[in-house]
């Protein structure tokens, strides 16, 4: 498994970041699992739970190294621990084996006194050496070198060493498994053989490079078979970083304290580049919105410092108070419009001060009349802020009825209403016919018989308003007005008569034509023929009556003849005429002598004979006449008779 880890390269004056690795590698199993690594094919092999780097032939060079490279510095941890077994050997055994942290990728193997390894390594090496060609005496050496990649391993050559050799190790090729461990710390180097709890060799050498583990053996003129087993490496990581929350929230004004880790020997700083750690934790400033940062790391074992991480400060606005829009006034049992708090993130509360509050929306008993009043305040990013006083009232309510009473009459109806409201104050009338009123108890007359809706609205002090619709029914049967008038009469043709009524206050007679006045209760009646008068009145209320008379004519007309006449011009009788013509028509009137000659005719009752016949005066004597006359009523009549002229 290869895990990723962040290293820091030590250096005077500060620290350097670089790319570095938790890792682990093994090469285990039975047979070994060698997924992962490169090995020289044909030369070095699994068997079994072993991984032999070299037969027992001369002039080999065999190796193995993991593919994938670390980033390892000064600050580093890592643990390398192995089995190894040199048998089969020739004597003297030849040449021996490595493990090694080289940073040029392995090539150019060497074999015999090389050991196997790369030309010019660079890196770290931990050998056993079996044959060392310039000391012999001193064979088996365990040695632990480091090469900046311009030479090579020579046997018996102090270059590179580090700590101490381990001189005439025999045992280390007595054909027998051993075990080795190399312990890397922050650049100190110890190695342990065969399960020693002390170190065998101890060094300091800071790593500050990119390499690959491996190990690797070689034959020369001599030789050996050289074979591990249960290899296993783990990368330790730097410190950790220190462990922190974040980010850390405020509300704008809270009273901040130190930014806080968990870790030892905590560095803060302002920014992830800087050198000089802060003096003290930061304390955040909340007074100004806003997202702050600060990186803190921990330290490590030699002075070196973790990864940094950083630490997030979100300083919230403190929220507005909020905004809310709602109906502010009911009348007493008016439907409740609840709070509109969607999305609103509200806490309602019965202080202004203190409390807890609530984010369920209070509701309005509106069935009881008061004041109420809540404080409310919004809540964004975990922040409260002001309370905002919220106040309903709810009003007395008004309940609108009336009664009415309605007295019928003949052309109007006078409706008396009667209001029944409770707590009003202010009302208005529709009485369904266009008229309006805005007294308490209002008088309306309807001037058509008909069903009205009359509607009446009544308004408390406050704003309630409650209505009431009732049904006006105006339709009844009418009652004529009695009227008295003149009883019918029969009048000579020509003359007048007064009619009378009585029991109205306005009178209109038809026809009119022969009455002196139509709208009086006593008009002059002259009619020329038998009519019937006709009356209508009309009371101060309205109410219509009719009545009748009726007026017959008597057409009967007496003429009166004279039986003489003197036509002796003492102005006295001096003519004989029809006396007493009215209304009737002379269609003839002639007079005749004894003789039966003609002596005077006329058709105008006006005239009369005066006793002369074309102007010659006649003689005392009876003459004879004859008249026939016509009257109005269409009827006509003769008479005839004698007169005595009389001188």
């Amino acid at each position: 498994m290869k895990k990723w880890l962040l290293l820091l390269w030590c250096f005077p004056g500060g620290y350097h970041i670089l790319s570095a690795q938790t890792f682990s590698a093994s090469l285990t199993g039975n047979p070994v699992n060698t997924t992962g690594w490169t090995y020289g094919s044909g030369i070095s092999y699994v068997s079994g739970n072993e991984f032999v780097l070299t037969n027992p032939v001369g002039n080999l060079a065999g190796y193995i190294y993991y593919d994938t490279p670390q980033n390892l510095t000064v600050c580093a941890k890592f643990t390398v621990s192995f089995e190894f077994r040199i048998s089969n050997s020739s004597y003297p055994t030849a040449d021996g084996l490595a493990f090694w942290y080289i940073s040029n990728p392995p090539s150019g193997f060497t074999t015999g006194g090389g050991i196997g390894l790369p030309n010019n390594p660079n890196g770290l090496l931990l050998i056993f050496d079996t044959y060392d060609n310039n000391s012999p005496a001193d064979n088996p050496i365990i040695t632990l070198r480091a090469y900046n990649g311009t030479q090579n391993y020579v046997e018996g050559s102090a270059a590179g060493r580090l700590g101490t050799d381990l001189l005439n190790q025999s045992w280390v090729s007595d054909g027998s498994w051993h075990k080795a461990v190399l312990v890397y710390d922050n650049g100190i180097i110890n190695v342990f053989l065969d399960g020693r709890t002390s170190p065998s060799i101890a060094a300091y050498y800071p790593l500050n490079q990119r390499g690959y583990f491996g190990f690797s053996a070689s034959t020369g003129a001599s030789w050996a078979r050289h074979a591990i087993r249960e290899v296993h490496i783990d990368g330790a990581p730097l410190p950790a970083a220190p462990t922190v929350v974040s980010p850390v929230t405020y509300c704008q004004y809270d009273s901040a304290v130190a930014l806080t880790a968990t870790g030892t020997n905590l560095s803060w700083y302002a920014d992830d580049t800087a050198r000089t750690p802060l003096a003290d934790p930061p304390v955040p400033h909340t007074e100004v919105p806003g997202t702050y940062t600060w990186y803190v790391s921990q330290g490590g074992t030699g002075g070196c410092e973790s990864p940094r991480d950083s630490i997030q400060v979100i300083v919230y606005p403190r929220p507005a108070p909020p905004y809310m829009e709602y109906v502010p006034a009911y009348c007493e049992g008016e439907s409740f419009m609840p709070f509109d708090t969607s999305g609103k993130q509200l806490l309602w509360y019965d202080a202004d001060t203190g409390g807890t509050g609530s984010a369920m929306a209070p509701v309005v008993n509106t069935s009881v009349p008061g004041t109420y009043t809540w404080y409310v305040s919004r809540t964004e990013n975990g922040c409260e802020g002001d309370r905002t006083a919220v106040s309903v009232t709810v009003y007395e309510g008004v309940h609108a009825d009336f009664d009415y009473t309605a007295e019928p009459g003949c052309s109007r109806d006078v409706v008396t209403f009667t209001n029944l409201s409770d707590r009003g104050h202010d009302y208005r009338w529709t009485f369904g016919d266009g008229g309006e009123s805005t007294e308490t108890d209002p008088v309306h007359t309807y001037f058509r018989q008909d069903k009205y809706q009359v509607k009446l609205v009544a308004h408390a002090k406050e704003k309630c308003v409650d209505s009431m619709v009732k049904t006006v029914d105006t339709r009844h049967e009418v009652i004529p007005l009695a009227l008295q008038v003149t009883a019918d009469t029969t009048i000579p043709y020509g003359s007048s008569v007064q009619l009378h009524a009585s029991g109205a206050a306005y009178y209109s007679w038809s026809p009119a034509g022969t009455l002196d006045r139509a709208d009086v209760d006593n008009p002059v009646a002259t009619p020329r023929e038998p009519v019937v008068y006709t009356v209508t009145g009309l009371d101060a209320e309205g109410c219509r009556g009719t009545a009748a008379v009726r007026v017959d004519i008597d057409y009967t007309m007496r003429e009166d003849i004279p039986t003489a006449f003197s036509p002796n011009g003492d102005g006295r009788n001096d003519k004989f005429r029809l006396v007493n013509i009215t209304y009737q028509s002379l269609v003839t009137f002639m007079i005749f002598n004894r003789w039966g000659q003609e002596v005077f005719s006329t058709t105008d009752p006006k005239e009369g004979w005066d006793g002369t016949y074309k102007g010659v005066p006649q003689e005392t004597g009876t003459y004879y006449y004859m008249a026939r006359l016509t009257y109005p009523d269409g009827s006509a009549r003769s008479v005839r008779g004698n007169v005595l002229l009389v001188r």
